[in-house]
C-alpha cells in the first residue's frame, strides 16, 4: 500500500458524505412533508397518549444558522419546519379547555450536529396564535405530564423561543385559583424607561414586543391585572437581557415585578423589583412558595 492511498480513501469518504449530504438536502427540498403527516400524528400520539394533530400544511427548508451563533456552527445548514393548524388535547379530566396547547402555526429550526448525540436542540421556536391550557388538580396530578414511556435517551433543549397574540389559562384547584392571560404583539417601545441602562459595556436590552392581560379568580375573588415583555426569549444566551413588567391584583392582594433576565434558564441573572401587599402576608405564600 502507497502513502497515497490513506489519503485516496479520506478523499474518497469525504466525497461520498458530501453526496450524501447534496441527496439528503434535495429530499428535504422537494419531497412533500404533508404525505408524513399522518405517521407523524399517530406516532407522537401513542408516544404521549394525548391526541396529536397537524391539520394543516407540513413543510421543511433549509436555513442558515443565526448570525450571532459563534464559530463555525452558524455556517451549519439546519432544517426549519413549518406546521400549520397544530393541536395537542388535554386528558379526558381537564376542565380548562380541551386542547392542552394548539397553535395557529408553529416554526422550528433543528440544529442537525447535535442529534448524533441523542440531543434535539432547537434553535429557534416561534409560536403563532398559541392557545394553551393548563391544569393541576388538588392531588398534585396535572395535564402537562404525559405518557411514562419510561427515561428517553434524547435530551431537548430550546435556544431562543418567540411567540404572540395567544392566550393561556391556568387552572390550579390546590390553591383555588383560575387565571387567564390574553398576550397580543405591540411595536417595539423605544421609551427609555423601557429599556434599563445598566452602564458601561453592559449587555444591549430588549425593546418591550409584547404585551398582556391577566383576569380570572383566585379563592372566588377577581383578578386583574397585566404587563410587558420583550418579544424574543432567549433561553441560552447569557448576553441578551431580557425585559418584564407586571402587576397582578388577586383579590386583597396585590404583586407587581420590574426588571430583566440575563438567564432565565439558570435563574442567575435575575435584577428584579418585586413588590407585594395584602391584608396578611401568609395568604400570599400559596401562589409564592
Amino acid at each position: 500500500m502507497t502513502r497515497s492511498t490513506p489519503l485516496k480513501i479520506l478523499g474518497w469518504s469525504l466525497a461520498a458524505l458530501a453526496v450524501l449530504l447534496v441527496l439528503l438536502i434535495i429530499l428535504v427540498l422537494t419531497f412533500d412533508w404533508n404525505r408524513a403527516r399522518p405517521y407523524i400524528n399517530d406516532k407522537v400520539s401513542e408516544s404521549t397518549g394525548r391526541t396529536f394533530v397537524i391539520a394543516g400544511d407540513l413543510r421543511v427548508k433549509w436555513k442558515q444558522g443565526l448570525k450571532t451563533e459563534p464559530g463555525w456552527r452558524r455556517y451549519v445548514p439546519r432544517p426549519f419546519i413549518s406546521a400549520q393548524d397544530v393541536r395537542m388535547s388535554n386528558p379526558d379530566w381537564a376542565t380548562a379547555g380541551p386542547q392542552l396547547a394548539s397553535a395557529r402555526r408553529i416554526d422550528v429550526a433543528i440544529h442537525p450536529l447535535p442529534l448524533l448525540q441523542h440531543k434535539v436542540v432547537l434553535t429557534d421556536l416561534a409560536l403563532d396564535a398559541p392557545q394553551i391550557a393548563l391544569q393541576r388538580r388538588a392531588d398534585g396530578s396535572n395535564s402537562w405530564t404525559f405518557k411514562d414511556n419510561g427515561p428517553s435517551p434524547w435530551e431537548v433543549e430550546i435556544q431562543r423561543m418567540a411567540f404572540a397574540d395567544g392566550t393561556i389559562r391556568y387552572l390550579d384547584e390546590g390553591i383555588a385559583l383560575d387565571v387567564r392571560a390574553k398576550v397580543s404583539s405591540t411595536a417595539p417601545d423605544a421609551t427609555p424607561g423601557d429599556a434599563p441602562d445598566n452602564g458601561p459595556g453592559s449587555a444591549p436590552v430588549q425593546k418591550y414586543g409584547i404585551a398582556f392581560t391577566l383576569g380570572g379568580s383566585y379563592r372566588k375573588a377577581p383578578v386583574t391585572g397585566g404587563g410587558k415583555a420583550g418579544a424574543v426569549l432567549s433561553l441560552t444566551d447569557d448576553k441578551t437581557v431580557y425585559p418584564v413588567q407586571a402587576h397582578a391584583v388577586l383579590g386583597k392582594n396585590k404583586a407587581s415585578i420590574d426588571g430583566t433576565l440575563t438567564d432565565p434558564r439558570s435563574l442567575s441573572g435575575i435584577d428584579l423589583q418585586l413588590s407585594l401587599a395584602g391584608a396578611s402576608m401568609a395568604d400570599l405564600y400559596p401562589l409564592t412558595g
